[in-house]
């Protein structure tokens, strides 16, 4: 297994909001390291296939397919959890893993999907336990896979989780799956706790341009927001075949399966549209410059990106990948938690 010395872009969460909570939405229980470790006893028993680690069902009308538990190395209080993001296409010779394979013990292959395998790429999350945060790990311009995690977690709360049983079965405590989000404390008193379970995460910022934009909000003339319009929204959207007709590009001509847009509105935000485009932003888990909201102040010619005041950070690392450019959670939990300390001092805290 050869490392290879790659730039490692690391992009900070926080948890908003994790656990169960009561019909007035107040938190009841469950945290961070009370899930991390649920998952690690569900999804990686040594025997449950890759493919039954999904928690919840693709909408057929969005292009988020599913999403797996794949790897997973526990260190005290740090973790490295690394999933499987499924992909549309198996044609060719793409990334696979076997679905019928244990979690943390699933091959993956790089030729022609064999029958039974899921086409896909892997994720990688760094938790940090004891802080309740957790970041994303890319290696070049991989996906960060963000929005996914989240689903995937939040979905695991409301179907496998060890709080969770089928309300017809309120006196078994087996791993039932939950009946319409029905849960119980298993550890309080048995008694019926909460319907509501969440997980929601968002990125990790610095005040200082977000300070100044709310400061100058009526002195914003323009708004530019610069995304990535994915092949996969040509199934809800008509807008991809649109741009490609203004272009006189055939679809099948776009590399990566990707567009570029770059969208500029000349208006000054309300104060309450200011904030909800900077909330949306953070919720989004868009990390890269592909991705941004910018806002220009009038008599500049400046753009104040969003994409600026994220916690993020950017390393060289020696990264042991195997032959199918996989790197497995242990070894880059060793490499992460060696720098521990450099990397939280992005926080400025």
């Amino acid at each position: 297994m050869a490392k290879k010395n790659v730039h490692t872009k690391i992009n900070f969460f926080k948890v908003g909001r994790c656990g169960y909570y009561s019909k007035n939405n107040d938190f009841m229980f469950c945290n961070l390291k009370d899930l991390i470790i649920d998952v690690e006893s569900w999804a990686f028993d040594g025997v449950k296939p890759l493919g039954n680690t999904c928690t919840y069902q693709p909408d057929p009308d969005d292009p988020v397919l599913e999403t797996y538990f794949f790897d997973f190395a526990k260190k005290g209080n740090d973790v490295v959890l690394t999933t499987w993001n499924k992909t549309a296409s198996s044609d060719g010779k793409v990334k696979s893993v076997s679905g019928s394979a244990p979690a943390m013990g699933a091959e993956v292959t790089s030729t022609e999907t064999p029958k039974g395998n899921i086409p896909g790429y892997p994720t990688y999350f760094w938790f940090m336990l004891d802080k309740g945060i957790f970041s994303t790990i890319r290696f070049g311009n991989t996906e960060n896979g963000h929005i996914r995690l989240k689903l995937l977690l939040k979905e695991f709360l409301g179907n496998s989780s060890r709080y969770c049983i089928a309300s017809e079965n309120a006196d078994n405590l087996s791993k039932d799956a939950v009946d319409e989000g029905i849960v119980i404390d298993k550890f309080g008193s048995g008694k019926l706790k909460s319907n509501i379970y969440d997980f929601n995460s968002y990125q990790a910022r610095k005040r200082s341009n977000t300070d100044l934009l709310l400061s100058r909000r009526e002195e914003i003339i323009k708004v530019i927001r610069k995304s990535v319009l994915d092949k996969q929204m040509q199934s809800r959207s008509g807008l991809f075949n649109y741009i490609g007709a203004i272009f006189k590009v055939p679809i099948s001509g776009v590399d990566e399966n990707k567009l570029r847009i770059r969208t500029e509105l000349n208006f000054t935000p309300t104060e309450s549209q200011l904030e909800e485009m900077i909330s949306a932003y953070e919720g989004e888990g868009a990390t890269t410059q592909s991705s941004d909201v910018g806002f220009v102040f009038s008599k500049e010619q400046s753009v104040h990106w969003l994409s600026r005041d994220l916690v993020k950070t950017t390393i060289d690392l020696d990264i042991p990948f195997d032959d199918n450019g996989i790197v497995d959670a242990t070894s880059l939990l060793s490499i992460l938690s060696n720098i521990r300390d450099e990397l939280y001092s992005e926080f400025g805290e």
